[in-house]
């Protein structure tokens, strides 16, 4: 998934003006490294599913770009990013629980 941000950013000195989202090259081990990177940033989170910053590592991991650099992005680049990260997040646990057959 790409996305194309309004500006170009200077990330590390890599100028970047579109981010590409690779969510196929996650695997169970990394959500779960992923999942204590964010416990660890997050102590006081309850539901990380609702949480910017768990969108946020994760884009990090699939986009290959640090965590704090993202931060650096303007309010409109950073909900696009936000939002598509939770967006796919969010469709993955919604068609496991279309999955489960209530007997």
């Amino acid at each position: 998934m790409l996305i194309k941000l309004s500006k170009e950013y200077d990330f590390s000195g890599k100028l970047v003006k579109e981010i590409e989202l690779d969510f196929d090259s996650l695997t169970g081990r990394d959500m779960i490294a992923l999942e204590k990177t964010y416990k660890l940033r997050n102590k006081e989170a309850v539901v990380k599913e609702l949480e910017d910053g768990w969108a946020l590592t994760v884009a990090s991991r699939v986009a290959d770009i640090n965590y704090n650099d993202l931060l650096n992005l303007n309010a409109t680049d950073y909900l696009k990013l936000v939002n598509k990260t939770k967006s796919f997040l969010n469709k993955a646990l919604v068609e496991e629980q279309s999955n489960i057959v209530e007997e």
